[in-house]
């Protein structure tokens, strides 16, 4: 498969809704909903997803669907050491670990097999059955080459699955993956790629680099070399220092269809994320906008950047106009984000500026120190919605 890895990919089956069964003996066995304390369902067992259960049904549809079905409130400290205890145990076996969310990880198990005296399948085995006996829930085990190889390994026979996916057999496996279940894929590029007649995981694969290149941006072009066994995506086993991505998202409590409130929270969204790639040294090439809807429906659009940019305020109003087109006016949204990406290191940035912008942006660089400090803030509504007295107005447009 062109690469000598071998990677090792845990993901904990109906998590949530399992960790309760786990720690409420009267659950084993029951269908339970998890998200009372927000009135939907944002997860729930495979026993209820037997009735016809939905993530993002309402709590009074699920009862109606489901009578005997428990209902309970998200608990995300007994989440979180569930979660550790399965890091835990991976790490007794591997040193390379990256706890990629809260129900899953990667571990990097390349020569481990002549260490611990055992085949990988018999490894990655042996740490399905320790995860399951000690804390009660099934994990699902994907073994590949690459990360994108693993998690679609992990994923094909859940629950409680385990397959490992070598040279001889992944491309069996390959025509099985519907385009859109690929990981880094998602519902909108599927559209794009079935529109040049790929359909599943190796129609993907056995399409030239040079169409993909000229339809689709790099990381689509990255994930076709991970299901093809040539690495792409390292593990993230210590604290970050180099980024390929910064994303920053909120759910809001209650959903609102409000589009001032929803561009302000992107507009803080912005903000944020901004401020952690100029803390680490980048500037933006990419950038994305997020929406996502009551009934769990995801939206984003992409921002066009004409150049490296490091601070928002460049491009505000670039960010209003996409918003424009991702708002459907009377949709309920209930999560708003943002993504940059194509990040560069700003030494090796060559910038090409205009006289006013380099005066413009010397001023940005100056203010915006302060405006993190919440000494000031900009008579905008890019950056802020609710006025408070406490705080200094400053228009940018007074000092230029």
């Amino acid at each position: 498969m062109g690469s000598t890895k071998t990677l090792l990919h845990i993901d904990g089956d109906a998590f949530f809704a399992s960790v309760y069964q786990a720690t409420h003996a009267e659950a084993r066995g029951r269908p339970v909903v998890i998200g009372y304390e927000r009135g939907i369902a944002t997860a729930f067992s495979y026993e209820a997803k037997a009735y016809g259960v939905k993530r993002g049904m309402l709590i009074s549809q699920v009862k109606r669907l489901c009578p005997g079905c428990i209902i309970a409130s998200s608990d995300y400290r007994i989440y979180q050491l569930f979660s550790n205890r399965i890091a835990d145990i991976v790490s007794s076996y591997s040193p390379y670990v990256e706890r990629y969310s809260i129900d899953e990880v990667f571990a990097d198990m390349t020569g481990l097999d002549h260490m611990h005296q055992e085949s990988y399948e018999g490894l990655g085995r042996r740490i399905k059955q320790e995860i399951e006996t000690a804390l009660g829930i099934t994990v699902s085990v994907g073994i590949g080459s690459t990360k994108t190889i693993a998690k679609i390994a992990s994923s094909f026979y859940k629950p409680s699955g385990f397959l490992m996916l070598t040279s001889q057999n992944v491309s069996e496996y390959r025509t099985q993956i519907c385009v859109q279940d690929i990981w880094g894929i998602g519902p909108r590029l599927a559209v794009r790629l079935k529109a040049l007649g790929i359909y599943t995981a190796e129609d993907f694969v056995q399409t030239s680099k040079i169409i993909l290149i000229s339809h689709f941006p790099k990381p689509v072009i990255q994930t076709w070399y991970e299901l093809q066994g040539v690495a792409q995506f390292g593990l993230s086993i210590g604290p970050k220092t180099e980024y390929q991505s910064i994303q920053k998202t909120r759910t809001l409590t209650p959903p609102t269809t409000n589009p001032q409130l929803l561009l302000s929270r992107i507009f803080h969204h912005i903000e944020s994320a901004f401020s952690k790639a100029r803390k680490l040294g980048y500037q933006v090439e990419g950038l994305s906008l997020l929406l996502k809807t009551q009934s769990f429906h995801y939206y984003t659009i992409e921002v066009p950047l004409p150049q490296p940019v490091e601070y928002p305020y460049l491009i505000r109003s670039l960010v209003k106009n996409a918003f424009t087109s991702l708002y459907k006016p009377g949709e309920l949204y209930r999560t708003t984000g943002c993504t940059l990406y194509h990040l560069h290191k700003a030494s090796l940035v060559q910038e090409q500026l205009f006289d006013h912008e380099k005066i413009l942006k010397a001023r940005l660089r100056a203010i915006y120190p302060l405006y993190e400090k919440k000494q000031i803030r900009f008579g905008s509504d890019l950056f802020e919605t609710h006025r408070d007295s406490s705080k200094k107005l400053f228009k940018l447009g007074q000092i230029m």
